[in-house]
C-alpha cells in the first residue's frame, strides 16, 4: 500500500493567480524553499506542460539535493500532476496539486502525493518529512499568489 501525503489550504487569491505560479516553475524558488527551480526540458510545444522536466535544487541536511520531476498533466486553471524522476529515495512518486474556487473570490489548494520508499521501513520517515514540507508549501503558494494579485 503506498504512503500518502495530503494537505489542503485556503488563500484569498483567485484560482488563476495560484495556477499561474504553480505552472511556472521559475517562480518556485521565490515562494518555495528551493535554491533554484527551472525547466530542464520543455514539453513538445516548448513550455512547461505535460512532458516537461523540472529541476528543483534545495539544501537539506547540509547538502545540495537536486530533484527532477516530470509534468504528467496540466489542467488549465485547475492544477497539475507530476512524477518524481530522481533526487529522493522514493519510487512511484506521484503528486497532484489542485486549485478550486472557494466561492468567495479565493481558492482552496490541495496538494497530495503517493509514493513507495526505495528502502523498506523508511516510508514513515519520508511521509513525515513530506507532510511537513507540503504543509509549509501550500500556504507559501497561497501567500505568493495573493501578493501577486495585490501588485497587479
Amino acid at each position: 500500500m503506498p504512503h500518502r501525503v495530503h494537505v489542503r489550504g485556503a488563500t484569498s487569491a483567485p484560482p488563476d493567480a495560484v495556477h499561474a505560479l504553480l505552472v511556472d516553475v521559475t517562480t518556485w524558488s521565490v515562494w518555495g524553499p528551493w535554491v533554484s527551480a527551472a525547466l530542464e526540458s520543455t514539453d513538445p510545444s516548448g513550455g512547461g506542460g505535460a512532458g516537461a522536466v523540472r529541476r528543483l535544487e534545495s539544501r537539506a541536511f547540509g547538502r545540495t539535493v537536486v530533484s527532477r520531476e516530470e509534468v504528467l498533466a496540466v489542467l488549465p486553471g485547475r492544477g497539475i500532476t507530476y512524477g518524481l524522476l530522481s533526487g529522493l529515495p522514493l519510487r512511484d512518486y506521484r503528486g497532484v496539486v489542485t486549485v478550486e474556487p472557494d466561492g468567495r473570490g479565493g481558492s482552496t489548494i490541495t496538494w497530495s502525493s503517493t509514493f513507495e520508499p526505495r528502502v523498506r521501513g523508511t516510508g514513515w520517515f519520508y511521509r513525515a518529512v513530506l507532510q511537513k514540507f507540503v504543509t509549509d508549501l501550500v500556504p507559501a503558494l497561497g501567500r505568493a499568489a495573493a501578493g501577486s494579485t495585490m501588485s497587479a
